[in-house]
C-alpha cells in the first residue's frame, strides 16, 4: 500500500477535546481514498472518498438520490447510460373526485417499451371510463376503457405489446394491420419520442359516488445510449 500523507493523530470526538486517538489518518494513493486504522476489536476502516475520483463503496444506502447520466455495466464488462425504467401511478377511487388522473414524462431521446394497466378492484360508482394517451393524442393507446366492468374484469391486463392484450379498446395509435404503436410524426414515431412528452392515464367517474377502485397503469420506457453513425 502507497502511503501519500504522513499520519496524522486523529481526535476522538467522545473524549475530551484534544484528546488524542492512536487511530492514524492516511490517504492512501492507490485509490485516493482518505481512510483511519481502527484501534478496537470488531471495528472497520474508515474511508472518506473525494468528488471526483474513481471509488468503489460498498453496502451505503443511498436515499433519494440525484442521478446524473448513470452508468450501467452489463455483465460482458461493458458500460453504458441507457436504462429501462418503469413508473407506476395507482389510481384510488375515494368517493368524490370526479377526475383521476396519472402523468408519467418521458424524456427526449426515450423509448416506449408498453403500458400496462389492470385493475385490482372494480369501480362500484355509477360509472369509470379510462383513457390513455400522452400530450398530442388523450386516448391515443386506449379510449373509452370500462373499469367498473368486463373492458378491464380482475385478472386482466391492457398491454400496448401486442393486439392480443388491446382489448378492443386500442385508440389511434395501436393500428393491427399495420403494425402501428404510438405516434408517426417527426416528433415522434413508433415508440421513439425525439422530444419530451408525457404519458397521461385518465379516469371519468359518471358521478363521484363509488369509493372501491383500484387501477394502475405502469409504463415503462428506455433511455438508451447514443451511438454514432458511420458513412462512407
Amino acid at each position: 500500500m502507497s502511503i501519500r500523507n504522513i499520519r496524522r493523530q486523529a481526535t476522538n470526538p467522545t473524549a475530551a477535546p484534544g484528546t488524542p486517538n492512536s487511530a492514524p489518518i492516511y490517504v492512501d494513493s492507490d485509490d485516493n481514498i482518505m481512510k483511519m486504522i481502527p484501534t478496537g476489536s470488531g471495528t472497520t476502516e474508515v474511508q472518506v472518498v473525494d468528488a471526483s475520483s474513481a471509488q468503489t463503496m460498498t453496502n451505503k444506502t443511498l436515499t433519494t438520490p440525484t442521478l446524473t447520466a448513470p452508468i450501467i455495466t452489463a455483465p460482458s464488462g461493458s458500460a453504458s447510460t441507457g436504462m429501462v425504467i418503469s413508473k407506476s401511478v395507482a389510481f384510488i377511487e375515494n368517493g368524490a373526485a370526479t377526475s383521476y388522473t396519472g402523468t408519467v414524462p418521458i424524456p427526449a431521446g426515450a423509448r416506449l417499451h408498453d403500458i400496462q394497466v389492470s385493475t385490482t378492484v372494480l369501480w362500484n360508482g355509477t360509472s369509470a371510463s379510462l383513457d390513455v394517451g400522452d400530450d398530442d393524442d388523450a386516448n391515443g393507446f386506449f379510449a373509452a376503457v370500462s373499469v367498473k366492468a368486463t373492458d378491464l374484469a380482475l385478472g386482466e391486463q391492457l398491454s400496448i405489446l401486442t393486439s392480443e392484450t388491446w382489448g378492443a379498446k386500442q385508440g389511434v395509435y395501436l393500428v393491427a394491420a399495420t403494425g402501428r404503436k404510438g405516434q408517426a410524426t417527426s416528433d415522434s414515431s413508433g415508440g421513439h419520442y425525439t422530444t419530451a412528452n408525457n404519458i397521461i392515464g385518465v379516469i371519468t367517474p359518471g358521478a363521484g359516488d363509488g369509493s372501491a377502485g383500484r387501477t394502475f397503469m405502469t409504463v415503462t420506457y428506455s433511455l438508451p445510449d447514443a451511438i454514432a453513425q458511420v458513412t462512407v
